[in-house]
C-alpha cells in the first residue's frame, strides 16, 4: 500500500523484472551484457506499469481507462539475474522472503533463459508467486506439478519448432539440416520440439543434432563445429545464445561451413539481435558469418510500442528516471560511482532497437497487470483494503485474461498457462549488414529483416530474403555429389581386348595352318573340318570378351543391354562349337578304331556332325526364346550412399527377373558336351596320337578345370567388384581357349614337321642307296631318325605277323579275340582307313 498525495492509502502490485543486465566472469569481474537489448527490454516492462496505471490504451485497447476500474497500481523492480541460475535462485528466495517495511511483490516477469527460469519459477511457485516470463520456452515449464504458477506471453518450444520446420521445409525446401543447441533446458526442450515438429509436419526431413554446453570453451566449439562438418549439410540451425552463436560461426568460418557463400545459417528466437552493440568488426569473419542468416521466431513488438519507447528515448525526464533506477552492484568497487549501464542511457540511439523480446516482455507486465485487477478481492471476511492471492491471480490469468497486445492477440492455454501457439505470430528476421551504419569505431550493424509471417499454420512471404551470398536464390541442401559407377579401368579395358587379340590371332592362325596343311598325313587323319570348327568355336569364344568389356564408361545405356545379351550368346555358342566338334571329331576317330569285323570301315563327317548340330540348335533355341521374353538388361547395385542416402558407389550388373531358368538349361547343355568330349577323349586313349590328342585334351581340360576351380570362387567373392569379376572371368576365358587350341595344335604343327623330316630322309635314302653310299650314311647315322625307323619296323613287323594269324583264323571260319600288340589294331593286311573321304593304305610295301 501506497499513500496518496490526499493522505489516501492506495493498493501497490509490485512488479519484479528478472532479466540478465551484465555477466560475471569466472575471475569475479562483472561486465555490462546488453546484446539482447535487455535494458530496453526492462524499460518495456516499466512502460507497461506506466501505461496500466494510467489506462493508457495506445498498446493495448484493454488497458484503455483501466485506472478507473481498478483500484490497484503498479510499481516496477528490476533483478540482475546474471545470466545464470544461481543469481536467479537466490534473488527468488531474497524476494519471497521479504516482509514489511520492504516492498513484497506481487508478480515476477521473466526471466529471459529458460533454463533461469525453471528454478525461479519452482520457488516462486511453491511460495505462492505467479511468475510471468516473455521470453522462455521450454516446454517442461508447462508441468503444472513443478511450476504451478508459471505462464508465459511467448508460445512453448513445441509451437515455435512448428513454425521453424514449415518454414524450412515448405519455403525454402531443406530436406536436410545439422542443428547444434545448447545443453540447458532451453536447448534441450527446442531440439525436442524441433524432432517432435519434423515427425508430424515433415516426416520426409532429416536433422542431425548435436549438443553445445552453454557457455562452451574453444575446445567444446572446435569439436562441435567440426560434427557439424561432417555432416556435409548446406544448412544449419542454431538453439543459441548471443555468445555461443558467435563463438560457433567464428569456428565454422575457420572450417568453411560458413561466410563462404554456400552453407547458411538460421536460428532460434535465442540469438537475439545482431546490432552494433554486439562489437563485431566490419569485413570480419564473423560479419560475413552473419550476413544473411535467418531467425525464426514469435513476432515481437508493434508499432505503436515502438513509437511509445522511443518517445522515452527522447525524453530527457525519463532518461534521467531511467538512470535513477540502474542496477547497483555490492560487489561493484565503484558502487558510489555512476552505474555501469549509464553509458548505455546516454547513448544517441538509446531506445532506437528495442530489440527482440521488449514486446513479449511489455505483454507479460500487462498480463500481470489485468489478471491483478481481476483477481483482487475486497470482501474478505474481518478485514479491510483489497486482498490478492498467488493462486487465484494466476487461475485469473490462465483463464479470464485475453487481450491484443503488442505482439498480437494473447490467449493463454488454461491449463498451463503458456499462449496459445495459434495466438501468436510468428516471423522470420533476415540479418542483413547496413551498409550504410558507420560509428567511427568499425563495427558492422545488421538490420533485422522481417521476410516471412506465420500465420493460421501458413507462412506468408512479404519479401525476398538475402542469404549468405548476397543474393534471394535459395541454394540446394545438399552438397556436390559425387558418384563412382566403379567403371572399369582403361587399363583393365586394354588387357581384356589384348587377350581377345591373342585369342582370335591363335584362332585365326591355327585355321589357316589347318588349311595350308590340309592335304599333309597329320591332317588328314586329324579331320581338318573339325579342326576348323575347334578354331571356330573358340574365335567365337574369344570374341565374349569384348562385350564382357563394355560397360556404360564406353557405352550408352542401349549398347550396354546389347552387350549384356550378346554375352551369353557368344560364349554358349563358342563353347558348345568347341566341345561339341572335339566329341564328334574323338567320336569319328573311335568308330573307326574299334571296329571289331574284319571289314572296311568308312565313317563320313556327315555320319557324326548331328550331335554338333543338335547341341548347337538347342543353344541358339534358348538363347533366343531367352533374347525374346526376358532380355538382359544393365542394372545398377548401390554399393555405398552417404548421409543422405544419396548413391555414392555404384556398380553394374546384367540381369533378368527370368534369367535363372535359361541360365540352368544353357549350363547343363554345355556341361553335357564338356563331358561326352572328356567321355570319347577317355575312349580314344589307345589310338595314335596322330589320329587323336585325348592325352592332350585331357591337359587341356585338366587345365581348365583348375582356373574354374580357383576363378569361379573368386568371381563370387569379387561379384561386386565389377573389375575384379571382368579380371578374372576374361582369365577364365583365355586359359580355356588358349589351352585348348595349343594342346592340340602344338602337338600337330610339331608331328607335321617330325613326318616331314622323316619323309625328306627316307626319300634321300632312297634314291642316293646305290651311287652314294656316304650319302645315305650321313642321314641314317643321325641317331634320333635311326631309333624312330627301327621302332616302327618292329612295330610293323609284329603287326603284319598278327594280321597273317588272324586270317588263318578267319580261313578257318574262327575269330580270334587274341590282342594284338599295343597300339596295333586287328585289321587285315590292307586296311584302308577312311579319313575326311581319304583312303591311307598302310602294308609292308610301304615301309622300310
Amino acid at each position: 500500500v501506497a499513500s496518496t498525495a490526499s493522505g489516501g492509502n492506495v493498493p501497490i502490485c509490485h512488479i519484479v523484472n528478472f532479466m540478465p543486465f551484465s555477466l560475471v566472469d569466472e575471475n569475479g569481474h562483472r561486465t555490462v551484457y546488453n546484446e539482447d537489448s535487455t535494458l530496453e527490454s526492462g524499460v518495456a516492462v516499466m512502460l507497461a506499469a506506466q501505461h496500466l496505471n494510467a489506462g493508457d490504451g495506445r498498446v493495448v485497447p484493454e488497458v484503455a481507462g483501466l485506472s478507473d476500474r481498478c483500484p490497484i497500481r503498479f510499481t516496477v523492480e528490476w533483478m540482475d539475474t546474471d545470466f545464470i541460475e544461481k543469481t536467479a535462485v537466490n534473488s527468488a528466495i531474497d524476494l519471497t522472503n521479504r516482509r514489511l517495511p520492504e516492498r513484497e511483490p506481487c508478480a515476477i516477469t521473466g526471466a529471459l533463459r529458460s533454463a533461469v527460469s525453471i528454478p525461479s519459477s519452482l520457488i516462486t511457485g511453491l511460495r505462492g508467486y505467479p511468475q510471468v516470463s516473455g521470453v522462455s520456452t521450454s516446454a517442461s515449464l508447462d508441468d503444472k506439478n513443478l511450476y504451478p504458477l508459471f505462464g508465459r506471453t511467448v508460445p512453448s518450444d513445441a509451437g515455435t519448432a512448428v513454425a521453424a520446420v514449415l518454414y524450412m521445409r515448405n519455403v525454402l525446401g531443406i530436406r536436410y539440416i545439422a542443428m547444434v543447441h545448447t545443453s540447458d533446458a532451453y536447448g534441450t526442450a527446442y531440439a525436442r520440439g524441433m524432432n517432435d515438429a519434423i515427425a508430424e509436419h515433415a516426416p520426409d526431413m532429416t536433422i542431425f543434432s548435436f549438443i553445445l554446453r552453454f557457455g562452451a570453451n574453444k575446445e567444446e566449439v572446435k569439436n562441435t563445429v567440426t560434427l557439424l562438418k561432417q555432416t556435409e549439410c548446406k544448412y544449419f540451425f542454431g538453439v543459441l545464445f548471443d555468445d555461443d552463436a558467435d563463438a560457433v560461426l567464428t569456428e565454422a568460418v575457420k572450417q568453411g561451413i560458413a561466410g563462404d557463400g554456400r552453407h547458411n545459417w538460421l536460428f532460434s528466437d535465442a540469438v537475439g539481435s545482431v546490432d552494433g552493440r554486439r562489437g563485431i568488426q566490419r569485413d570480419s569473419a564473423l560479419a560475413r558469418a552473419y550476413q544473411g542468416t535467418l531467425a525464426t521466431m514469435a513476432a515481437g513488438s508493434s508499432d505503436e510500442l515502438a513509437d511509445a519507447m522511443r518517445e522515452i528515448g527522447d525524453s530527457a525526464e525519463d532518461l534521467d528516471y531511467l538512470k535513477s533506477v540502474l542496477p547497483r552492484y555490492q560487489d561493484d568497487p565503484n558502487l558510489d560511482a555512476a552505474p555501469i549501464h549509464t553509458h548505455i542511457v546516454d547513448d544517441s540511439s538509446f531506445m532506437e532497437l528495442q530489440g527482440l523480446w521488449a514486446g513479449f516482455l511489455y505483454d507479460s507486465a500487462i498480463a500481470a497487470g489485468l489478471s491483478a485487477c481481476a483477481a483482487a478481492r475486497t470482501d474478505v471476511e474481518g478485514g479491510s483494503g483489497v486482498f490478492l492471492d498467488g493462486a487465484e491471480h494466476f487461475k485469473a490469468m490462465a483463464t479470464n485474461v485475453t487481450f491484443s497486445g503488442a505482439t498480437g492477440s494473447v490467449i493463454f492455454d488454461p491449463a498451463s498457462g503458456t499462449r496459445e501457439a495459434t495466438s501468436a505470430t510468428f516471423e522470420v528476421v533476415n540479418f542483413v549488414e547496413d551498409t550504410v551504419f558507420d560509428d567511427g569505431s568499425g563495427t558492422a550493424r545488421f538490420n533485422a529483416v522481417q521476410t516471412d509471417l506465420f500465420q493460421n499454420g501458413e507462412w506468408t512471404n512479404l519479401q525476398p530474403v538475402t542469404l549468405n551470398d548476397g543474393t534471394s536464390n535459395v541454394p540446394p541442401y545438399l552438397p556436390d555429389l559425387t558418384v563412382n559407377p566403379n567403371y572399369f579401368p582403361t587399363a583393365l579395358r586394354a588387357v581384356a581386348l589384348t587377350l581377345c587379340g591373342v585369342i582370335i590371332i591363335l584362332s585365326l592362325g591355327f585355321s589357316t595352318w589347318t588349311h595350308i596343311n590340309r592335304t599333309t598325313r597329320v591332317c588328314r587323319a586329324s579331320q581338318p573340318l573339325f579342326l576348323h570348327i575347334i578354331c571356330a568355336g573358340v574365335f567365337v569364344l574369344g570374341l565374349s570378351i569384348i562385350p564382357l568389356s563394355i560397360d556404360r564408361g564406353v557405352a550408352s545405356d542401349r549398347g550396354s543391354d546389347i552387350a549384356c545379351m550378346a554375352f551369353p550368346w557368344l560364349i554358349c555358342i563358342g563353347v558348345s562349337a568347341t566341345f561339341s566338334a572335339i566329341y564328334s571329331k574323338t567320336h569319328r576317330i573311335n568308330l573307326v578304331f574299334n571296329a571289331r569285323q574284319f571289314r572296311r570301315v568308312s565313317v563320313k563327317p556327315k555320319d557324326v556332325v548331328v550331335p554338333m548340330f543338335v547341341l548347337l540348335s538347342l543353344n541358339v533355341i534358348v538363347l533366343a526364346v531367352w533374347t525374346a521374353l526376358s532380355p538382359l538388361r544393365t542394372k545398377t547395385e548401390v554399393l555405398a550412399v552417404d548421409l543422405f542416402d544419396r548413391a555414392v558407389q555404384t556398380y553394374d550388373y546384367c540381369y533378368s527377373d527370368g534369367m535363372l531358368p535359361y541360365v540352368i538349361c544353357l549350363g547343363a547343355l554345355n556341361f553335357a558336351a564338356l563331358f561326352l568330349a572328356f567321355y570319347e577323349s577317355y575312349q580314344a586313349k589307345g589310338v595314335p596320337l596322330e589320329y587323336s590328342e585325348s592325352k592332350y585334351i585331357f591337359r587341356a581340360m585338366a587345365c581348365m578345370m583348375l582356373v574354374c576351380f580357383i576363378g569361379i570362387p573368386i568371381m563370387v567373392i569379387a561379384y561386386e567388384n565389377p573389375s575384379a569379376f571382368v579380371f578374372v572371368f576374361t582369365g577364365i576365358i583365355f586359359v580355356t581357349a588358349s589351352c585348348t587350341l595349343l594342346l592340340i595344335f602344338v602337338l600337330k604343327i610339331r608331328t607335321n614337321k617330325t613326318n616331314e623330316s622323316l619323309s625328306t630322309a627316307s626319300s634321300t635314302h632312297g634314291s642316293s642307296a646305290g651311287s652314294s653310299q656316304s650319302t645315305g650314311v650321313r642321314i641314317l647315322s643321325h641317331q634320333k631318325n635311326k631309333n624312330k625307323l627301327a621302332e616302327e619296323n618292329r612295330r610293323l613287323k609284329e603287326y603284319v605277323k598278327a594280321s597273317l594269324r588272324n586270317l588263318d583264323v578267319a580261313d578257318n571260319g574262327m575269330e580270334d579275340e587274341e590282342a594284338a600288340p599295343a597300339g596295333i589294331r586287328r585289321t587285315p593286311p590292307t586296311l584302308a582307313i577312311s579319313v575326311m573321304g581319304e583312303k591311307t593304305y598302310l602294308d609292308e610295301s610301304s615301309h622300310d
